[in-house]
């Protein structure tokens, strides 16, 4: 927590703390740079540079740690090319296009095994030995489609202090340097082992008074969850300040893992000593009167060292903002009046920095790991015991072929950005699960917030649903980045639906049909609430599989389900 006293410690963060229910563990999804469960307790985060000889070193130590410890360990690698390589980069890059066809951890290993050919040619000859699909590796490379993700892995590094390859951060402690084995090793079995050692919130205090709650959540401005959710999380964060960004996944991990028991409550809290915290609290308020308050609160934490007016102005058009709207809101200092009741209700309850939680009125400061936050919540649920409310899910619209509902039916719950690099990969995949005895699939938009025109895409699909066109224009659609402008990407669409004998017209209806559009932004805030942060996701009767896994995970998580299904309908 950055405080206006600067007499709070900093609790260690989760970068990577699991939480969510997850599938088992299973090797590195494709487009990824993770390995490991979601659930496990111990999450590894190490930036290297692929020249660097200690990271060659290091990451094939990590690996064989993680592998010792597969339910218990999740490690994700991120691009860190050091100025004193600048052949590096090209480097990283191959290696996250070989991730988008699910070899990243492969490719990686072959270029730091031999960093004396870091080239194009040899990155290609590596792809070749893996198998890719060579033309759609080379074309990602000569594009440097991923030189965007380069470069924002060294802004995040740079803004947490890195400075040198490898650092790690095992469940937030920073580690730096060469590791070995045995060092490793014992640094993951501590690790473990505080885990499972249950937190104690010493300075969890009583609650406020029940006015006094009610008035911090009174009128939000932005919620995540249940409207009426037996815990209700007030946070006043600062989007200049690196703690609120680090405090954000272990948050939305507790509300992916707490189901219908949780709701969290936004208030802007910009600290004095950051010159761009209040135009960044004002961009995302202007973004929220646009429906996009959740999307621009991402972007506007994930470029913390962006945060003017020009990069405001980018976030808008990528999130297809009225521009000429969300620009005259923060000329006009529309939202300034709302930050200030903000600032002033937090400051009256005792709000001295960021972030900062009310818990059912309960205060707490500073970022909490995953642990502290369900034990505060188990905590404040004792003063709240209620029951949670139900609340009506997004509609689902079945592929044909899937099976009609009964007793021990098996609903698969698909999220799709079709612009997504990994969406032809999962296609096999979820294709086979529509035709299975007893297994239903609903497909469910989630737009990433760079994919303005996803939602168009994925309306197209609804259309063609009934016409049983489904797969045809998936297959057509998936991973192909679609224009930025609305009206040629409509084109692009529509060009793709006619390709595979698709009524033009019907597409053209989908695209300005309201039903439509209100399941796809029921969709988008369904999937926030579960934790949804990247595609593909699948939730089988609730058991959530991140990325791409073996068919065997989904066909076991199918037979599990299946299971408790009959289970329960012959009791």
């Amino acid at each position: 927590m950055i405080s206006t006293s600067l007499s709070r410690s900093i609790l260690a963060f989760a970068l990577l703390a699991a939480g969510a229910a997850a599938a088992q563990p299973s090797p590195q999804s494709a487009h990824s740079t993770a390995s490991g469960p979601l659930s496990a307790p111990v999450s590894i985060v190490i930036y290297a540079d692929l020249e660097c000889p200690f990271s060659a070193s290091t990451l094939p130590q990590l690996e064989k740690v993680a592998a010792q410890h597969p339910a218990d360990v999740r490690f994700e690698v991120r691009q860190f090319p050091l100025d004193i390589h600048p052949g590096s980069a090209l480097g990283h890059e191959a290696a996250l296009a070989a991730g988008a066809q699910g070899r990243f951890l492969d490719m990686v290993n072959l270029i730091q095994a031999n960093q004396k050919l870091m080239d194009r040619a040899q990155y290609l000859r590596y792809a070749a030995l893996l198998h890719l699909n060579l033309t759609q590796f080379a074309r990602d490379l000569d594009s440097h489609r991923f030189a965007a993700q380069v470069q924002e892995d060294l802004a995040e590094g740079r803004a947490l202090g890195v400075n040198q390859t490898p650092t790690l951060f095992i469940n937030g402690n920073r580690v730096e340097g060469e590791q070995d084995a045995a060092s490793l090793a014992n640094l993951v079995e501590r690790s473990i082992a505080a885990t499972r050692a249950t937190p104690v919130l010493t300075d969890f205090s009583k609650p406020l008074a029940a006015e006094d709650t009610t008035a911090l959540a009174f009128r939000p401005t932005a919620t995540l969850g249940t409207a009426n959710a037996p815990v209700t999380i007030v946070e006043f964060t600062d989007f200049q300040c690196p703690f609120c960004r680090r405090a954000e996944d272990p948050l939305h991990q507790l509300l992916a893992s707490s189901g219908k028991n949780v709701r969290i409550v936004y208030r802007s809290y910009p600290l004095d000593f950051h010159a761009n915290a209040e135009a960044a609290a004002e961009a995302v308020l202007a973004a929220g009167d646009q429906g996009k308050f959740w999307p621009m609160h991402d972007l506007l934490f994930a470029n913390q060292s962006n945060l003017d007016r020009q990069h405001f102005e980018q976030f808008a058009h990528q999130l297809d903002l009225d521009v000429a709207r969300f620009d005259a809101a923060l000329d006009s200092g529309k939202f300034r009046a709302e930050i200030a009741a903000d600032r002033a209700l937090g400051a009256r309850y005792g709000v001295d920095g960021t972030p900062f939680f009310f818990i059912n009125g309960r205060p707490l400061s500073g970022v909490r790991s995953l642990p502290e936050l369900q034990q505060a919540v188990q905590l404040a649920m004792g003063d709240n015991p209620a029951s949670p409310v139900a609340e009506a899910a997004p509609t689902r619209h079945f592929l044909a072929g899937s099976a009609a509902a009964g007793p021990s039916t098996v609903t698969v719950d698909w999220y799709i950005d079709l612009e997504a690099a990994a969406s032809p990969a999962i296609a096999p995949i979820l294709h086979d699960l529509t035709g299975r005895p007893g297994v239903r699939v609903a497909p469910h938009s989630f737009a990433l917030p760079n994919h303005l025109n996803a939602p168009l895409a994925y309306r197209a699909l609804l259309a063609a649903i009934p016409e049983g066109k489904f797969w045809p224009l998936y297959d057509a659609l998936a991973g192909h980045p679609l224009p930025a402008d609305e009206q040629a990407a409509r084109a692009a669409i529509r060009a793709a639906a006619q390709a595979v004998h698709l009524d033009a017209a019907k597409v053209d209806a989908a695209f300005d049909d309201s039903g439509l559009g209100n399941d796809v932004a029921a969709d988008q805030q369904e999937a926030y609430r579960r934790g949804v942060r990247g595609v593909p996701v699948v939730f089988i009767n609730n058991q959530r599989i991140d990325g791409i896994q073996p068919a065997t995970v989904y066909a076991q998580s199918i037979e599990q389900a299946t299971a408790k299904s009959v289970a329960l309908a012959t009791k």
